[in-house]
Protein backbone atom coordinates (compact mmCIF):
# COMPACT_ATOMS: atom_id res chain seq x y z
CA UNK A 1 0.00 0.00 0.00
CA UNK A 2 1.85 3.23 -1.08
CA UNK A 3 1.65 5.62 1.60
CA UNK A 4 3.20 9.55 0.92
CA UNK A 5 4.26 11.72 3.83
CA UNK A 6 2.21 13.48 6.72
CA UNK A 7 1.03 16.41 6.45
CA UNK A 8 -1.85 18.61 8.06
CA UNK A 9 -4.68 19.97 6.55
CA UNK A 10 -5.84 22.64 9.27
CA UNK A 11 -9.52 22.60 10.19
CA UNK A 12 -10.69 25.72 9.18
CA UNK A 13 -14.40 25.50 10.27
CA UNK A 14 -13.56 24.60 13.84
CA UNK A 15 -14.06 27.40 16.63
CA UNK A 16 -10.53 29.04 16.73
CA UNK A 17 -8.68 28.18 19.92
CA UNK A 18 -7.68 30.75 22.56
CA UNK A 19 -4.39 30.95 22.39
CA UNK A 20 -3.87 30.70 25.95
CA UNK A 21 -6.19 27.27 26.08
CA UNK A 22 -5.56 25.00 28.97
CA UNK A 23 -6.02 21.31 28.73
CA UNK A 24 -8.63 20.01 26.64
CA UNK A 25 -10.78 18.25 27.94
CA UNK A 26 -12.68 14.68 26.78
CA UNK A 27 -15.74 12.84 27.74
CA UNK A 28 -15.84 9.20 26.20
CA UNK A 29 -17.52 6.41 26.09
CA UNK A 30 -16.96 3.01 23.66
CA UNK A 31 -18.86 4.67 21.01
CA UNK A 32 -18.65 8.57 21.82
CA UNK A 33 -15.83 11.22 22.22
CA UNK A 34 -16.37 14.98 22.63
CA UNK A 35 -13.62 17.25 22.94
CA UNK A 36 -14.10 20.42 25.01
CA UNK A 37 -11.67 23.53 24.84
CA UNK A 38 -11.50 27.01 25.21
CA UNK A 39 -12.09 28.89 21.86
CA UNK A 40 -12.30 32.93 21.33
CA UNK A 41 -15.78 34.04 21.43
CA UNK A 42 -17.29 36.87 19.80
CA UNK A 43 -15.88 39.40 22.53
CA UNK A 44 -12.50 38.20 23.02
CA UNK A 45 -10.10 38.48 25.00
CA UNK A 46 -13.12 39.89 26.86
CA UNK A 47 -15.59 37.22 27.04
CA UNK A 48 -15.01 33.24 27.67
CA UNK A 49 -16.12 30.60 25.75
CA UNK A 50 -16.21 27.22 24.97
CA UNK A 51 -16.42 24.68 21.76
CA UNK A 52 -17.85 21.45 22.04
CA UNK A 53 -16.50 19.12 19.13
CA UNK A 54 -17.91 15.74 18.57
CA UNK A 55 -15.70 12.58 16.77
CA UNK A 56 -18.02 9.93 15.45
CA UNK A 57 -16.91 6.52 14.30
CA UNK A 58 -13.66 7.10 17.34
CA UNK A 59 -11.46 3.73 16.92
CA UNK A 60 -8.61 5.61 19.34
CA UNK A 61 -8.18 8.98 21.05
CA UNK A 62 -5.28 10.18 23.17
CA UNK A 63 -5.02 13.18 25.48
CA UNK A 64 -2.31 14.47 27.39
CA UNK A 65 1.86 15.63 26.64
CA UNK A 66 3.35 17.56 24.96
CA UNK A 67 2.23 20.95 26.38
CA UNK A 68 3.57 23.90 24.12
CA UNK A 69 6.80 23.75 25.32
CA UNK A 70 7.57 20.15 24.55
CA UNK A 71 5.68 20.70 21.11
CA UNK A 72 9.05 20.16 18.99
CA UNK A 73 9.23 16.75 20.52
CA UNK A 74 5.97 15.25 18.67
CA UNK A 75 6.30 12.98 16.03
CA UNK A 76 3.96 15.12 13.93
CA UNK A 77 5.68 18.70 14.89
CA UNK A 78 8.14 18.59 11.97
CA UNK A 79 5.26 18.52 9.33
CA UNK A 80 3.80 21.52 10.26
CA UNK A 81 7.32 23.29 9.85
CA UNK A 82 6.92 27.26 9.95
CA UNK A 83 3.45 28.00 10.35
CA UNK A 84 3.40 26.82 13.66
CA UNK A 85 1.29 23.92 14.99
CA UNK A 86 -2.92 24.32 14.53
CA UNK A 87 -5.99 22.02 15.09
CA UNK A 88 -5.49 19.94 11.89
CA UNK A 89 -6.05 16.37 10.08
CA UNK A 90 -2.95 14.40 9.69
CA UNK A 91 -3.39 13.15 6.20
CA UNK A 92 -1.17 9.98 5.45
CA UNK A 93 -1.16 9.70 9.03
CA UNK A 94 1.41 6.99 10.05
CA UNK A 95 -0.67 6.82 13.39
CA UNK A 96 -4.00 6.09 11.50
CA UNK A 97 -2.16 3.17 9.20
CA UNK A 98 -0.47 1.73 12.08
CA UNK A 99 -3.95 1.40 14.12
CA UNK A 100 -5.76 -0.06 10.67
CA UNK A 101 -3.16 -2.63 10.53
CA UNK A 102 -3.39 -3.48 14.79
CA UNK A 103 -7.49 -3.65 13.86
CA UNK A 104 -7.68 -5.73 11.09
CA UNK A 105 -7.76 -9.57 12.18
CA UNK A 106 -5.05 -10.18 9.32
CA UNK A 107 -3.18 -6.83 9.54
CA UNK A 108 -4.67 -5.15 6.23
CA UNK A 109 -5.03 -1.33 6.62
CA UNK A 110 -6.83 -1.15 3.31
CA UNK A 111 -10.48 -2.40 5.51
CA UNK A 112 -10.10 0.30 8.39
CA UNK A 113 -7.61 3.16 6.93
CA UNK A 114 -10.35 5.29 4.97
CA UNK A 115 -12.75 5.43 7.95
CA UNK A 116 -9.26 6.47 10.35
CA UNK A 117 -9.43 10.33 9.69
CA UNK A 118 -6.34 11.71 11.96
CA UNK A 119 -7.54 14.94 13.96
CA UNK A 120 -4.66 16.62 16.36
CA UNK A 121 -5.52 19.39 18.11
CA UNK A 122 -2.01 20.83 19.80
CA UNK A 123 -3.00 23.19 22.60
CA UNK A 124 -1.23 25.64 25.43
CA UNK A 125 -1.41 23.15 28.06
CA UNK A 126 -1.78 19.68 26.12
CA UNK A 127 -2.66 17.96 23.36
CA UNK A 128 -5.66 15.89 22.02
CA UNK A 129 -5.23 13.36 19.18
CA UNK A 130 -8.34 11.09 17.30
CA UNK A 131 -8.95 8.19 14.74
CA UNK A 132 -12.63 8.96 13.92
CA UNK A 133 -14.81 8.95 10.36
CA UNK A 134 -15.54 12.09 11.02
CA UNK A 135 -15.95 15.08 13.09
CA UNK A 136 -19.01 17.73 14.20
CA UNK A 137 -19.16 21.19 15.74
CA UNK A 138 -22.03 20.86 18.33
CA UNK A 139 -21.56 24.10 19.60
CA UNK A 140 -19.92 27.14 21.32
CA UNK A 141 -21.38 27.85 25.17
CA UNK A 142 -20.67 30.96 27.45
CA UNK A 143 -19.61 28.68 30.49
CA UNK A 144 -17.44 25.27 31.23
CA UNK A 145 -20.53 23.94 32.62
CA UNK A 146 -22.73 24.73 29.80
CA UNK A 147 -20.03 22.90 27.28
CA UNK A 148 -19.48 20.16 29.78
CA UNK A 149 -23.32 19.02 29.76
CA UNK A 150 -23.60 19.21 26.44
CA UNK A 151 -21.14 16.94 25.54
CA UNK A 152 -22.31 14.53 28.28
CA UNK A 153 -25.79 14.58 26.81
CA UNK A 154 -23.95 13.81 23.47
CA UNK A 155 -21.81 10.47 24.32
CA UNK A 156 -24.50 9.27 26.26
CA UNK A 157 -27.50 9.70 23.14
CA UNK A 158 -24.27 7.83 21.31
CA UNK A 159 -24.27 5.60 23.33
CA UNK A 160 -27.42 4.86 24.04
CA UNK A 161 -27.88 4.58 19.55
CA UNK A 162 -25.40 1.96 19.77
Amino acid sequence: MAFGDPYPKPLTDIPEPEPGTSMPSVIATGHGVCLIYDCRGADWPNDDCWAVLEFEGCFNYLGGTPNDEAWPNHPMASVFGLFGACPSEILNSPWALERARIAHNQGDPKVFLPRMRHFLFPLKEGTFECLAKNYKILGKFQSFAAAFKRASEQVVDSEAQC
